[in-house]
Parts: structure tokens; C-alpha cells; sequence
């Protein structure tokens, strides 16, 4: 037990597979406290009695964080499975990361090929079959520091898909990728426009040109810098109606958070891939994509060389 405290089972993750320790700590002291009453004298008598009543009084508040308070709740598989049947119902992949992960989500939603507890030994050949299968993933990332601190699972759904949504539920962060099509390689449009002092965009690609309701648009950008980057910006794509309004938009750190720009090296090629889901209701027409590079700590957006913070990446059709 010392030995796996010190290899790091005492960090978060790990400390809830120490609950059924609780009922055999617990049953111990109760047998001393019965032994103690039973054969001591009034005075240890007594003493068992308050060290009884210390074991009970933080009980009612424990069991009140337990039901009450949503601090203390785990994240909610129900909910993500429901959300999941809504969405997709079976016919999307879905992509665990952490042991244990498996029995509780299949309690909620069925079991099947496009379940795929990961990582193991086969990670890229399951990740390339399963966006090779089907148009929705979804990933439940936990304890990503001890099972994948490389984020290699992440790394490569990035590559192979368009991350749409990204939000924490408990610990658990729930991520929605679209793969509408095979994400580009290489730029289908060739730009040359810098944003703030050295980051460029040399170029896009959009994964169609025309979208329908309800599906996603893959939008893939391809950056570069000309001298190390201090600061961790993020990349914004929006699609903008006829007004200026937006309609859909996805933010992230490049390539998923995976590729943050202090990471970046000089002439390294970044492969950047956003999706946009439109809306059920979005009205018929044409819209616009732009994009932005903005700092997250006070929202200041990079100015481009040529003037403005967005820059047109497009139109695309809402029939």
C-alpha cells in the first residue's frame, strides 16, 4: 500500500477505488468499541461511548454532500448517454479513456462495437476504424494524466475528425467530433495572412461547400509562425449570417488544445481542425466563415497585416 501511494494512487483519480477500505476501517472500530463496552470498566465504557458519537456525528453531513451537494456528485453517465441516444442514437462511436469507464457507461447505453474503451495496444487502428464508420464521435476523457498523459487518443481523433464540442461534465470532460468528410492535408485555399506579430495562416479547406441542418461543416487550417510564441492563443471559426450575426462557432486552442502556439516551432506546420454544427432551424441561404486568433485571458484579438481581426475563409450553402 506505501508503494503505490508513493507511484501517485493517493492523487484524485485514484483515491475513490479507496472507498471499500472505509467499510473495512469502519467494522474494525466498531469491534473495538463493542469489545471495550463489553468487557471494560464504566470509565472505558464511557470513552467508547464518545468515540462512538465522533464516528456518528459526521455522517448526517456526509450523506447530505453525497445526495445535496453537486460538488461532490460524479459526473453524470446518464446524462451523456442519454444526450448521446438523442443525438445519434447507436450509430456513433464512442470513445472511453479510463479503466472502470466501460462498466458504468454501459449501464446507461448498449453495448457494441462502437464502444471502444481505449487506450491499448490498437488505439490507431480502432480510432481509424471507428471514423472510418461512422459520422459522430464521442469521447469521455478522465484521468488523462495517468492513463494517456501523452493525449494520444486526443492527439489522433484531431487528425482523423472535426472536434465540435468540448465541455466538462463532473470530471469528465465530453467531447463531440463530426467527420462530414476526411479531414485536408494540405490547404485547399492558399493564403498568406499573419495575425499579430508572427503567426500565420497559410491556408484553409472547407469539407463542402454546402451543409444541411442538423450536420457539421469541417473547417481545416493550416498555421505557421515565424519566431517562438510566450503566449497560449486560441482559434476562432465562425459561421456568420447574412446580418453579421453568428450562427454556429467553435473555439479551441489549435488541433483540439493538443497543439497549444508555445508549443509551436519556427516553419512547423500546424494541421488545425474546427467543426461547425448548424442548427436545425438555421434559415436557407448562404453564409459566411471567418477566422480569428484572440488571447483567452482578456479576449484582445491578434489584428491581421492587412487590417481586422476576422478573416473571410469562405461561403458556404444552407439549402
Amino acid at each position: 500500500p506505501v508503494a503505490l501511494l508513493a507511484l501517485g494512487a493517493n492523487t484524485e483519480p485514484f483515491l475513490k477505488f479507496l472507498l471499500p477500505a472505509n467499510l473495512i476501517l469502519l467494522l474494525l472500530a466498531a469491534h473495538g468499541l463493542v469489545q471495550t463496552w463489553h468487557r471494560g470498566l464504566a470509565s472505558q465504557r464511557a470513552l467508547a461511548a464518545v468515540l462512538g458519537l465522533f464516528i456518528l456525528l459526521p455522517l448526517p453531513q456526509a450523506l447530505s454532500n453525497l445526495y445535496d451537494d453537486p460538488l461532490y456528485a460524479r459526473a453524470d453517465y446518464r446524462g451523456m448517454a442519454a444526450r448521446i441516444m438523442a443525438e445519434a442514437g447507436t450509430q456513433a462511436g464512442i470513445v472511453l479513456t479510463a479503466p472502470n469507464q466501460w462498466e458504468v457507461f454501459t449501464y446507461y447505453y448498449p453495448d457494441g462495437p462502437n464502444v471502444a474503451p481505449l487506450p491499448d495496444g490498437s488505439t490507431q487502428t480502432t480510432l481509424t476504424d471507428l471514423t472510418g464508420t461512422y459520422t459522430r464521435i464521442y469521447a469521455l476523457f478522465w484521468g488523462e494524466g495517468q492513463q494517456d498523459p501523452d493525449r494520444s487518443v486526443e492527439a489522433q481523433l484531431d487528425q482523423l475528425a472535426f472536434p465540435v464540442r468540448d465541455e466538462w461534465v463532473g470530471d469528465v470532460r465530453f467531447v463531440t467530433y463530426a467527420i462530414p468528410a476526411e479531414p485536408a492535408t494540405t490547404p485547399e485555399t492558399a493564403i498568406q495572412a499573419r495575425f499579430g506579430e508572427s503567426i500565420r495562416l497559410e491556408g484553409y479547406a472547407l469539407s463542402t461547400r454546402q451543409v444541411a441542418p442538423g450536420e457539421a461543416l469541417g473547417v481545416t487550417l493550416f498555421w505557421q509562425t515565424q519566431q517562438p510564441l510566450d503566449t497560449r492563443y486560441k482559434v476562432f471559426v465562425h459561421m456568420l449570417r447574412p446580418d453579421g450575426t453568428i450562427l454556429t462557432q467553435h473555439d479551441s486552442e489549435p488541433a483540439g488544445d493538443v497543439r497549444p502556439t508555445t508549443d509551436w516551432a519556427v516553419g512547423e506546420t500546424i494541421v488545425d481542425n474546427h467543426g461547425l454544427i448548424v442548427p436545425l432551424d438555421a434559415a436557407s441561404g448562404s453564409y459566411r466563415i471567418v477566422v480569428g486568433v484572440y488571447d483567452p485571458a482578456d479576449g484582445t484579438r491578434l489584428v491581421l497585416d492587412a487590417g481586422g481581426t476576422t478573416l473571410d475563409a469562405g461561403r458556404v450553402t444552407v439549402p
